[in-house]
């Protein structure tokens, strides 16, 4: 049975990764599981966080440095640190997971060993205080509403860890997670959706309308530049893109008609997610700005 590192990502986050850490510390541990941390922090923040719960977690608990920033680059760093042979399953310092999350993930990994494993995402207004209370917001919520979660929650096999790396290309932007999903769905790998829940919350919700518009801008953007990046064609998909936005456009008018504004502040950043994928660069632009507002 091939070895499975948790992978946890942080930078300047000392007590979210507290948190996740006693969270992990109450789950039931497989054997061939293990913990990295890996800190994206100059000052190297988490180190106190992981010295402080070395001694009582119930598993090897590893710490790394990367000081030089970036979403793909500290990525890179939890991959280049797992030995041949290994799986490893990444998680944002920011989640938080239910009772059962450890053992659901490397259930799969045993049951499909060369397979891409993601959890899927359960974003809430405040996460909960208690493992009773995720426990109990899991059983609230009908798991197959959820979506796939991006790269907090996903399992990359032993053959993905050995052969595939994320793309500085998207250090400060994002879509690291689509663009390396992308690759490994191109080179036959299947996806395998657990049935299991990362929780975090919702950071975009709370934020001002025109930021919300930004950042759905900028993320539709992305998708289209990291489709054209890799060489795949993007007449069908931005004439598709272009269609959805004039239909986003009209639900968000009806809605603002019928004094509806949360939907219809809904609508219209899903219209101005669109309009970026329909419109963004022909040809990708060497270098990426940093992703805004969150």
């Amino acid at each position: 049975m091939e070895p499975l590192v948790i992978a946890i990502c942080t930078r300047a986050r000392p007590t979210s990764l507290r948190r996740l850490l006693d969270c992990l510390a109450e789950q039931s541990w497989p054997a061939g599981v293990s913990v990295l941390v890996v800190d994206n922090d100059r000052v190297h923040s988490a180190r106190m966080v992981v010295d402080a719960v070395a001694q009582t977690f119930p598993v090897a608990l590893d710490y790394v440095t990367q000081e030089r920033p970036g979403y793909a680059t500290v990525r890179n760093a939890a991959l280049d640190r797992v030995v041949a042979g290994t799986a490893i399953c990444f998680i944002d310092d920011d989640a938080l997971v239910p009772p059962g999350w450890v053992e659901a993930m490397r259930g799969e990994q045993v049951r499909h060993p060369d397979a891409v494993v993601r959890s899927r995402y359960l974003h809430v207004p405040q996460s909960p205080s208690s493992s009773q209370a995720l426990t109990t917001l899991v059983e609230r919520t009908r798991i197959v509403d959820l979506r796939p979660a991006g790269t907090s929650g996903l399992l990359l096999p032993a053959k993905a860890t050995r052969d595939f790396r994320f793309d500085s290309y998207f250090d400060h932007s994002g879509a690291e997670d689509m663009d390396l999903l992308a690759r490994l769905q191109t080179q036959g790998f299947h996806e395998v959706l657990a049935d299991a829940v990362v929780i975090e919350d919702d950071r975009v919700q709370v934020l001002a309308q025109e930021q919300q518009r930004q950042l759905a801008r900028w993320n539709g953007r992305l998708a289209t530049i990291a489709m054209a990046r890799r060489g795949s064609g993007t007449l069908g998909f931005r004439a598709s893109a272009l269609a959805q936005s004039v239909w986003a456009s009209a639900q968000a008018a009806l809605r603002r008609l019928l004094g509806r504004r949360a939907a219809a502040q809904a609508y219209g950043n899903l219209a101005a997610s669109r309009w970026a994928m329909a419109t963004a660069p022909l040809k990708p632009p060497k270098t990426l700005g940093s992703r805004p507002v969150v």
